[in-house]
């Protein structure tokens, strides 16, 4: 009984120390190549274009992707397919992902605030004082 418990013990260190295999992307990449695809996708949806057009862009965005990153779509796709198979580290690439592209979106849509120069105008239930 006492082998089987330490059997039991050594086959959890095994198993909780495994790290990711060669050839997969580190969870920080994952989220940099997800985050380009994103903001890829979202450009795209903002250019008012037919299915097809858009389709064809986001093919040769990806590509330009692919060069800035250096990484190329069948390290992505394996690494992705990885990931799927973990949820708990791609919940955790998730989690990354939505803060850094909500910075994002924060950082580009910035605008000044409006500071009011005029006086607040009267409201119509508003009489003025007489005059004496």
């Amino acid at each position: 009984m006492r082998q089987i418990a330490w059997l039991v013990t050594f086959l959890m260190f095994v198993g909780c120390g495994k790290k990711r295999p060669e050839g997969i992307l580190s969870e920080s990449e994952m989220v940099s190549v997800m985050s380009e695809l994103y903001t890829a996708e979202e450009k795209i949806r903002n250019l008012s274009v037919s299915l097809d057009s858009a389709q064809h862009v986001f093919k040769l965005m990806h590509v330009k992707i692919q060069e800035k990153t250096g990484i190329p779509d069948s390290v992505f796709r394996k690494s992705l397919a990885y990931y799927t198979d973990h949820p708990s580290k791609f919940q955790k690439i998730y989690a990354v992902l939505i803060d850094s592209l909500t910075l994002y979106q924060l950082r580009t849509n910035l605008t000044p605030p409006e500071t009011p120069e005029a006086a607040p105008a009267e409201t119509p239930d508003e009489t003025p004082p007489e005059k004496p």
